[in-house]
């Protein structure tokens, strides 16, 4: 009798779980979990990577329109002792300026003219393009030297004048961007069907190196 009771005595125990070793269960991220993350992370980076670039240019286009305001400074003062625009660099440096400003990437100087009628025209090319003021200037369709005429250039986007100018705008140009191909367009006036949306205009037809930047490949409409 004594040996049956402490049978019975271990079954109760080892039902109670005296007899049980309990078994930790282990924790982790999934497969599909760590792709989430990692994806997650990426689109954040594009974010950051994207923000700085914008503020890179930015930051470049503030330079190259405080340096502009700069020759528009100079430029009326020297009007103001000799009664006529500087013709030539050597003309303003070092009187009024120390060193002519640059471009800050191209570090070529700012394309200027001066003409005979008593007008100059400075301009440049921000790598912003939607930056308000380019509109503002008249340059949402190009702008340059020539601009609107045979020959013209329409390489720049901002630029200063004398205030009795405007500066020379290729919006009204005939040529632009058909693919990678520089052609006569009919471009779109919100009444015209099957035509051609443009971000820019030229002036001239040898403008197929520029249409290679699919950033000037019209839109049919």
């Amino acid at each position: 009798m004594a040996i049956l009771r402490r049978k019975i005595n271990s079954l109760k125990k080892t039902r109670k779980g005296f007899t049980f070793v309990e078994r930790k269960t282990r924790s982790g991220f999934t497969l599909i979990e760590v792709m989430i993350v990692i994806a997650i992370i990426l689109i954040l980076l594009l974010i950051a990577l994207w923000s700085y670039r914008t503020q890179l240019n930015k930051g470049r286009d503030s330079r190259r329109k405080a340096d502009l305001y700069t020759l528009e400074r100079v430029f009326e003062d020297y009007y103001n002792d000799h009664d006529s625009y500087p013709e030539r660099i050597d003309q303003v440096v070092p009187d009024y300026l120390s060193e002519f400003p640059k471009d800050p990437v191209t570090r070529e100087f700012y394309e200027w003219s001066i003409e005979d009628s008593g007008v100059y025209r400075i301009y440049a090319k921000l790598d912003w393009e939607q930056d308000p003021v380019v509109a503002e200037v008249g340059c949402d369709g190009g702008c340059g030297p020539g601009g609107g005429t045979e020959g013209g250039k329409c390489d720049y986007n901002y630029g200063v004048c004398s205030p009795n100018a405007e500066l020379e705008s290729c919006g009204d140009c005939p040529y632009a961007c058909q693919g990678k191909d520089c052609n006569r367009l009919k471009f779109c006036d919100g009444l015209t069907e099957n035509c051609w949306e443009c971000p820019r205009r030229f002036c001239y037809k040898e403008c197929d190196p520029m249409c290679s930047n699919p950033a000037n490949q019209c839109t049919l409409k």
